[in-house]
């Protein structure tokens, strides 16, 4: 891995000694060869082509590498419009990367966002495996009832279990049945005593619960809104160039938009505290009323009773109970539904598809910007692609070291997310800004070979074709593409965002109901 980091950073550097500006070299060569400085037919200094034509032609000047090179090389610079290039994209996904919801589990909030620029694969796996575990909870509480045929059931009292079921799987983790927890803890024949109690417990889950996906997809829409305003200056106005290659870097990030759309679905507890201390609060009322203390010391009931009774060493192993939602061990659930249940693999196949997708489109892009084919960017992109598949393997493998501790687990994932993380965001902005502007890098070599490589110095016309026809249209199906995902991820875990996420209607309604009971008692 650290070999490949290297080599990355190596080829980002070494092809970019000489920066190139076709405007300005264009009119360089048009006034060697008006001069006659420059002869016509110099084949070494212009590209000649297959029908043995030289290209030195004023309107539509083709250089070799060689020649490019000699007349157009200059010290390393930058490009001039790095401001103007970064508001099209960087800002926007600067916005993104700060609205992903974090975990108010202390520091722990900000290795969120390191880990998913390190492994985004397994973020994104991780939040899947979240809603997947809500998911099982919310078909456990529907076949609970199901089998219960000496009562009716409304669906508000499956939501209301299923949430309290979430509550206890968010503190045991995703190794214990919930419901085999819940029905140690209020069995069956005290569960109408405690039935208001219980109402209670899942409104304090739910009410305690951030929601910010509206603020998350005004944040969307603005990385939308720019990433258009390039093509059209009606609403950019602001760019000094057209968008030309750097969209294709815009459009390599956009494996972002599904991973912070779920994680603000998901969303999370207000506090550190708040699932720990209303499960607690509902376990020992339960405990008061009942008086029977042996329910605490009954196998998955034991597992709840330990962890609740020993806070310090529950908030100091958190990771291990999925507090950070983009990272947890164990993905998969051990306990299932009887029905609808989704496989790991069907869940991680779902989590590569954004960035499959993204760099896809990104090099689809990169690859029609003249002279076609592989460039400097498109190997930057399928490197970085490369190497977050290794930073998901790598996860993957030491998830399964089992004779570290759970810190060591976590400060592991941290390092190898730091090492992954930033070289690769450093190369990516970096890009925008001039690191792969040279004659090397323009001229196709990479594709073409030393032989035929060629850098076109009036491509004007090519890029305004490109930014009128094929463009906007690699732009929308990617963007199209990762809403499509995201769809396909709400579809598949609709079921588990409910346990949580409950509407304000809901909350009002059952908060309501839990007034008049209170009067009336």
């Amino acid at each position: 891995m650290g070999k490949l980091l290297g080599l990355m950073l190596l080829f980002a550097i070494y092809p970019s000694v000489f920066a190139l500006y076709r405007e300005e070299c264009n009119a360089t060569v048009q006034n060697l060869l008006l001069e006659n400085v420059l002869q016509a037919t110099d084949n070494t200094t212009f590209y000649t082509n297959k029908s043995g034509y030289i290209m030195s032609d004023p309107r539509n000047l083709i250089l070799t590498l060689d020649g490019c090179n000699r007349l157009c090389g200059a010290p390393k610079q930058w490009y001039k419009d790095i401001g103007p290039r970064f508001n099209v994209w960087l800002i926007p996904v600067i916005l993104l990367i700060v609205n992903i919801e974090v975990s108010p589990f202390d520091k722990r909030k900000y290795y969120t966002i390191l880990h998913l620029l390190g492994d985004p694969i397994d973020s994104l796996w991780s939040l899947l495996s979240k809603v997947e575990a809500w998911s099982r909870c919310y078909v456990l509480a529907q076949e609970h009832y199901d089998q219960d045929t000496s009562s009716s059931y409304t669906p508000s009292d499956v939501k209301i279990l299923a949430t309290i079921l979430g509550g206890i799987e968010e503190i045991v983790g995703t190794q214990t049945d919930p419901l085999l927890i819940f029905n140690r803890y209020v069995p069956a024949r005290k569960r109408a005593e405690l039935s208001k109690q219980i109402s209670i417990t899942a409104y304090r889950l739910a009410d305690s619960r951030t929601d910010d996906l509206v603020r998350t997809a005004f944040a969307v829409i603005l990385y939308f809104y720019q990433t258009i305003s390039g093509f059209l200056s009606v609403l950019g106005g602001g760019n000094s160039s057209p968008p030309r290659g750097r969209i294709g870097t815009a459009m390599f990030l956009t494996w972002l938009v599904p991973c912070v759309l779920l994680s603000n679905s998901v969303g999370g507890f207000s506090s550190r505290t708040s699932c720990f201390d209303i499960i607690r609060d509902l376990c020992e009322y339960v405990c008061t009323e009942m008086h029977e203390e042996s329910s605490r010391s009954e196998n998955h009931a034991s597992i709840l009773f330990h962890l609740l009774r020993n806070e310090d060493e529950y908030f100091k192993d958190r990771g291990r109970n999925a507090a950070v939602y983009t990272y947890i061990r164990q993905k998969g659930p051990t306990f299932e539904a009887r029905r609808k249940n989704h496989s790991q693999l069907h869940l991680f196949i779902v989590a590569i598809l954004p960035l499959i997708t993204a760099s896809f489109f990104g090099s689809c892009i990169l690859w029609n910007t003249p002279p076609n084919g592989l460039n400097c960017r498109n190997i930057m992109i399928i490197m970085i692609t490369i190497i977050w598949f290794l930073s998901a393997f790598l996860t993957w493998s030491i998830a399964k070291i089992q004779w570290f501790q759970e810190q060591t687990h976590w400060y592991l994932i941290l390092t190898k997310d730091a090492v992954i993380a930033i070289p690769c965001i450093v190369v990516l902005f970096l890009s925008s800004a001039g690191l792969f502007n040279s004659c090397y890098c323009w001229s196709g070599v990479l594709y073409l070979g030393q032989s035929q490589a060629h850098v076109p110095l009036n491509a004007n016309e090519v890029f305004e074709y490109n930014n009128r026809r094929l463009y906007p249209g690699l732009v929308a199906g990617c963007l199209s593409m990762q809403i499509l995902i995201f769809a396909y991820i709400i579809f598949i875990g609709n079921r588990g965002l409910k346990v949580m996420r409950w509407s304000g209607k809901e909350k009002s309604s059952l908060h309501k109901t839990l007034l008049e009971l209170h009067r009336a008692s």
